[in-house]
């Protein structure tokens, strides 16, 4: 049988919904709804998509890690970054990593705004990173910079410091002074 998307539900949550054989009763209930051709809202859509993000992280999470993810090579305090998902869309993601009391030696995930204590994950020194959101933890990893410009440009503030930005630096992503830190810094990180 060929897959019918209906105009409002994105072919990602189409094809997730129609192959879905869990037990959780919220995406039974929509599975139910989508293939007896009822449509869904705009928030159901939204919902199923976080738990398509969720389920993604639960794999990813479940998958052996050869290298670990070391998320050392960030900027000491807070920054911010912009993940693309797959449906087209961005987690913004907080990254703290205490300058100072009990946690130095830590690197906090949490997805913005959701206040979750159970969403993010965490890193200790001599570690690698553990929690629900390993793709995210990896592709910061990879490339912190990258995703700290994309917040900026994506949310008007800097990755680094927060602020509005200019329609200037809006652009780059970053405030003037922070774009030449965080490029210093990501230069000798690599070089190392």
């Amino acid at each position: 049988m060929a897959l019918v998307v209906q105009p409002n539900v994105p072919e990602a949550v189409a094809t997730f919904l129609t192959g879905y054989d869990g037990n959780f009763e919220f995406l039974t209930s929509m599975k139910a709804r989508y293939t007896a051709g009822h449509g869904l809202s705009e928030g159901m859509v939204s919902a199923i998509q976080r738990c398509i993000v969720r389920a993604d992280e639960q794999e990813q999470a479940k998958a052996p890690d050869p290298d670990g993810i070391d998320l050392f090579t960030l900027p000491e305090g807070k920054s911010f970054h912009a993940i693309p998902t797959r449906e087209g869309g961005m987690h913004i993601v907080r990254v703290d990593r205490p300058k100072q009391g009990n946690w130095v030696g830590w690197v906090f995930l949490k997805q913005e705004p959701v206040h979750d204590p159970k969403n993010g994950g965490r890193q200790q020194v001599g570690g690698t990173y553990t929690g629900r959101m390993r793709g995210a933890a990896s592709r910061i990893s990879r490339n912190w910079l990258a995703s700290c410009k994309r917040y900026g440009t994506t949310v008007g503030k800097c990755g680094l410091c927060n602020r509005r930005l200019s329609v200037a630096d809006a652009r780059t992503g970053m405030g003037k002074s922070c774009l030449k830190r965080a490029e210093d810094l990501y230069a000798s990180n690599r070089e190392t």
